[in-house]
């Protein structure tokens, strides 16, 4: 939550990726007039969206300990390199437990690093 330019807006961030920017001109000059809040929606439709990239949901940790396949808001698959901490593959929308089942292999590799989805990206946290 932010607030804007001369205290006229409200700029809202939540889960989604969106920023919605909500104007509070009008807003508080409804609640001005009243003497009670009754419950009634003051601002119906945000003045601004911008726009935000899908957040990642889901990941596998591959068994090579290198690779992990995610699965985004929008269910785009995608693979990505730990080690280059990139993107290798677009898999585009695909079955995201039939892309861990076909990439899997019979190794055994210690495991040297986490994954942390909290902001909607994979950070990387080597142990």
């Amino acid at each position: 939550v932010e607030l804007g330019k001369e205290q006229q807006q409200l700029w809202v961030s939540t889960t989604e990726s969106n920023i919605r920017c909500w104007s509070l001109k009008e807003s508080l000059a409804t609640l001005a007039r009243t003497t009670y809040y009754d419950g009634e929606v003051i601002c119906k439709q945000p003045d601004m969206i911008i726009q935000g990239g899908p957040a990642i949901k889901h990941y596998h940790i591959l068994s090579d300990k290198r690779h992990i396949i995610t699965k985004d808001s929008n269910s785009n698959v995608a693979l990505y390199d730990v080690l280059q901490a990139k993107m290798i593959e677009n898999l585009g929308k695909c079955d995201y437990e039939e892309e861990i089942r076909k990439r899997t292999k019979t190794i055994f590799v210690p495991n040297w690093f986490c994954v942390d989805l909290k902001v909607g990206v994979s950070r990387y946290y080597f142990t």
